[in-house]
Formats: C-alpha cells, sequence, structure tokens
C-alpha cells in the first residue's frame, strides 16, 4: 500500500453544494422561514479524495483520523493501516462561512441501504466523524450512494416516499439539488432540532457497545412546525389531534430489557421547570406501522425516570416515538411550545445482562 505521505500528496478535496432546484426556490413551507432557506441553503458536504496504489477506485479518506468516536466507527491509526474492506467515507457538511461547523458521514451497511448519520450529541464538537464502511466505488457508484443516502435522508424528514433528489458531477465537484416543497399533508407534525445541521433528522442512529450502557440525550427542541396527523398510525389517534416528537433509532449488539426515560419543558427566561405527560411507544422494525406498547406518564420530581420492561421483547433494533400531551384541566391536547421553551429528553438504554 503506497505510504501516508504519497496520498497526502494526491488528495484533494471533493466539495458537494447543497442548492434548491430552481423551480422551488420560492417554495415555503408553514413555517417562518424556508425549510433550505433556514437549513440547507448555502451547506456544503466536503469529501476528501485519494487514489490509493492497489486499488483501481478512487476512495474518499479523511485528512485527519484522529479522535474519531471509537463506538461510530472503527479508529485508524494512519493511512498505512487503512483496511479497504474497512474504509469509511467521510463527509464534512460546513456552512460556507465556516461557522458552526457540522461533521457527518455516509453509513454504508449494504449497496443498497444507505444512510447519512452524525451522532448528535457530538455533532458540534471539531471532529471528523467515521463509520464503517464495506465495500469499494468508484465515483459513479459513490454518486448514487450518496444520491440514496441523500433521498432516505429527505425522505425521513418528510415522512413521505417520493422524495427526489438529483446528484451531478462534473469531473472536480458534485452539486446536490434538493426538492424544497414539503410534499405531503397527511402526515404528523414534527418537531424539529433546531441546532445547525440538525433540523434535517428525525431519525437519530446510534450504536451501543457489548461493554457498556449508553445515555443519550436528545438534543432541546425549539421550533414546531404544523402539520395533521397521519392515517397511516394506529386508530387510537384518529379521534385526537397529536404531535410527534422525534423517532430514535437505537441498534445494540445484545437484547435490550428496560429503557428509562425523562422529560421536561423549561422556560429559557426563568428557572421554572414544568413536567408534562408523554406518551412513547415501542415499535420493533418488524412492524413500523403499528406503534405498541403503549404507556402514559406523569413524571415528578422525585421520579425522574419511569421505566419500563418488556419481557418478551429481545430485538436488537427498535425505536421509540415521544408524543407529548399537555394535560392541565383534565384534557389531553397536544402541547406545542411556547417561543422561550425547551425540551428535553433523556433516555438510558439497558441492555440484558
Amino acid at each position: 500500500m503506497s505510504s501516508q505521505k504519497n496520498i497526502e500528496e494526491r488528495s484533494e478535496e471533493l466539495v458537494i453544494n447543497i442548492v434548491a432546484s430552481k423551480d422551488n426556490q420560492d417554495a415555503k413551507m408553514d413555517c417562518d422561514n424556508s425549510f433550505f432557506q433556514e437549513r440547507l441553503l448555502n451547506k456544503k458536504l466536503i469529501l476528501t479524495f485519494a487514489q490509493l496504489d492497489n486499488t483501481a477506485v478512487p476512495l474518499f479518506i479523511p485528512k485527519k483520523l484522529n479522535e474519531i468516536p471509537s463506538y461510530v466507527g472503527t479508529l485508524i491509526s494512519d493511512y498505512d493501516t487503512i483496511n479497504i474492506n474497512s474504509l469509511s467515507y467521510i463527509i464534512a457538511m460546513n456552512n460556507t462561512n465556516n461557522i458552526n461547523t457540522a461533521k457527518w458521514a455516509i453509513l454504508q451497511w449494504s449497496p443498497v441501504n444507505p444512510l447519512l448519520v452524525s451522532p448528535s450529541s457530538l455533532l458540534n464538537q471539531k471532529q471528523v466523524y467515521s463509520t464503517p464502511y464495506y465495500y469499494s466505488y468508484n465515483i459513479t457508484h459513490f454518486l448514487k450512494i450518496l444520491e440514496n443516502g441523500l433521498i432516505n435522508l429527505y425522505n425521513a424528514v418528510h415522512g413521505i416516499s417520493n422524495g427526489t433528489v438529483q446528484v451531478v458531477y462534473d469531473g472536480k465537484n458534485i452539486s446536490v439539488v434538493i426538492p424544497e416543497q414539503i410534499g405531503a399533508t397527511d402526515y404528523p407534525t414534527y418537531f424539529w432540532i433546531n441546532s445547525d445541521l440538525r433540523d434535517l433528522l428525525r431519525i437519530n442512529n446510534y450504536k451501543i457497545s457489548n461493554a457498556n450502557d449508553m445515555y443519550i440525550s436528545v438534543p432541546d427542541i425549539t421550533k414546531v412546525i404544523d402539520g395533521n396527523r397521519s392515517s397511516l398510525y394506529n386508530s387510537r389517534f384518529i379521534s385526537r389531534e397529536w404531535v410527534a416528537f422525534d423517532t430514535i433509532l437505537i441498534t445494540t449488539s445484545l437484547p435490550i430489557k428496560s429503557v428509562e426515560y425523562q422529560t421536561m419543558v423549561k422556560d429559557t427566561n426563568s428557572a421554572s421547570t414544568e413536567y408534562r405527560n408523554v406518551i412513547f411507544a415501542l415499535n420493533t422494525l418488524t412492524s413500523s406501522v403499528n406503534f405498541y406498547p403503549f404507556y402514559e406518564y406523569t413524571p415528578s420530581t422525585t421520579d425522574l425516570f419511569k421505566t419500563f420492561t418488556q419481557n418478551t421483547f429481545d430485538q436488537t433494533s427498535f425505536s421509540i416515538s415521544l408524543y407529548l400531551y399537555d394535560k392541565r384541566n383534565g384534557l389531553s391536547i397536544p402541547y406545542k411550545l411556547n417561543k422561550n421553551e425547551l425540551i428535553t429528553l433523556d433516555f438510558l438504554i439497558k441492555k440484558i445482562n
């Protein structure tokens, strides 16, 4: 394999510009600002490109491989020890003025199932995030992976399956064109994470090692985008309006024993904290439409964490969907955040010992 020095001499950055298509540049969502003006426009994905001597395909690798979180990917000490079969493609997504730098990666489980991910708890730190990549592709294959990943991300955000993403490569730069319209009105309201490009993600992905439990803190929520409830969900929601919080996909190496959670609503202009009722659902990968089981719980200051145990649940992957309700005055109505309020949700994932 070629030396690190030789690789670095031939490395270059591949810039991916994200723009709104011309037909949709003036499109607005039903919220304060245009979705893409606020979250995507003028952002760039920057890939470090290198050609290794012992392979016929171009590879995208980071210039610096230090400080990669171990639970996100395999640590690689230097280019001389890279295993091509476990190479990671790295994407750095930055504002054009380089403020609020966010690092992203393409997570490639298989050639047909790519997904853009980044650990939300580390997103704003100045690190490079790496995820295992088990295939090597030429630029055409890589563009298709990127296109599929962005389409999946767009669909995950909007809850629809007809998103269109165009990826164009001119020999030097990649341009990504994503439609701006929301595209659907029969899907639930979403809370959006208002922190740079985390606004994109309704699905956050985490991995839990064999050795330790993982404590997950979902980022603060500061914006609500109105929508309608979905007919795809359980009929128990048909009789009342509801709003959906973040859906968190959690993948573990061992079966799950229990999940503990707490939630609170806090006014940032005061020291007071109010606890709200939370309905949350356990959603296994084998049942993506009918959420089960359901629990309703009113936290208190002396009982910060509510634990549920599903004894028959032995899968290693599942997701949790949270629905926030204000139960004051005996009413079960969706609670919408005031301007100065934040929601925090914390999870402690425990595996079967």
